[in-house]
C-alpha cells in the first residue's frame, strides 16, 4: 500500500510538492501501463498520471484489459520499484 506520512512542522511542503511526491512514488506504475501499451492500461496511466494530491488511494481496474503473463511481469516489476522506494 502507498501512504502519505504525516510530516511535522519542520517537514510541511506545499500541495505542489506533495503532488510532485506522489506522482514520483507511482511514476514506475504510469511507466508500466504506458509500456504494455493497452488502451486500459493507457486510460489508467492517464488517471494516474492526472491524480490529486489529497486522493490518498486507489483502484487499478484492469479486469478487462486483456494482460498477458509477461504484462503481469512488467506490473509486478513496477510495484516492486514502488515498495522500494518507501
Amino acid at each position: 500500500m502507498i501512504g502519505v506520512y504525516a510530516l511535522s512542522s519542520q517537514q510541511r511542503v506545499s500541495a505542489d510538492e506533495l503532488q510532485n511526491i506522489l506522482k514520483n512514488l507511482l511514476q514506475p506504475l504510469i511507466e508500466a501501463l504506458h509500456r504494455i501499451h493497452k488502451p486500459v492500461c493507457l486510460s489508467a496511466a492517464e488517471h494516474l498520471g492526472k491524480r490529486s494530491s489529497t486522493i490518498e488511494s486507489f483502484n487499478l481496474h484492469l479486469h478487462s484489459a486483456n494482460l498477458e503473463s509477461s504484462d503481469a511481469l512488467v506490473l509486478a516489476d513496477a510495484f516492486t520499484a514502488i515498495q522500494e522506494q518507501k
